[in-house]
Formats: C-alpha cells, structure tokens, sequence
C-alpha cells in the first residue's frame, strides 16, 4: 500500500569522487558537505536558479585541501562520467589493460575516440 510520500534520497555525503585541482588535473577526493546556491537576475522578478554546490575533501599528500564544486565540475557516481571531460597530460589515471588494472600516466587524450595515450603502466597493487 502506498502511502503517497516520496521515499528519501540516499546521502550523496562520504560519496568518493574526482574534482579539478589548480593545475586542471582531476584529483580523488570525498564529498563533505552540500549547498544550494541561488543565482538571482537582481531584478527582483522571482528568476531565481538554483544550483547544488559540493565541498570535496581532497585525499592528495599530507595537508588535506577542501574545495567548492558545482555537480557539473564532479566525476563520480551521480555526476558526470569520465568519458565527458578531456584529460590533461599528466593525469594519473587507472586502466583495464590485458584483464588487469594498470595505472599511468596521461601523455594525451583523445576523447572523439574515447583513446589516451599512457606512459610509464605499473600493476596496481
């Protein structure tokens, strides 16, 4: 029997993703904590937007470094694929190769073909 009311959203927070760092390399992190931001014309005609921002917590080196992202800046389940963005050479990245997962690094990308170009394949421990 149904009762009507809309079954809760399971929480997008601890959610492990990748966002862009300074230098435009996509970096791993988790998400903190979400906002809603509202974009406003300023005319007061009631045309507001609004757009979810996320604080991603990056796991890269010792100092731990926090970030603001718009969903359409994320990689990860419930944002955007990786085949969706162009990645930077020197991008670590991990692929399949020979039915095992290999990591390298990015010397280019060509997302038309959906192909990168990777140097340096080390077995992933």
């Amino acid at each position: 029997m149904s009762t009507g009311r809309r079954l809760a959203k399971r929480s997008i927070l601890g959610t492990r993703v990748c966002a862009p760092g300074q230098d435009g390399r996509y970096y791993p992190g988790i998400i903190q904590a979400t906002k809603m931001n509202e974009d406003q014309d300023g005319g007061g005609g009631g045309n507001s937007h609004g757009h979810n921002v996320y604080s991603v917590l990056f796991d890269v080196g010792e100092e731990k470094a926090v970030g603001e992202f718009a969903d359409t800046e994320i990689i990860g389940p419930g944002f955007q694929s990786v085949c969706s963005v162009k990645l930077k050479p020197g991008q670590k990245v991990y692929v399949t190769h020979n039915g095992r997962e290999v990591y390298g690094t990015v010397i280019c990308h060509f997302p038309q073909i959906d192909e990168i170009g990777r140097a340096s394949c080390r077995e992933r421990v």
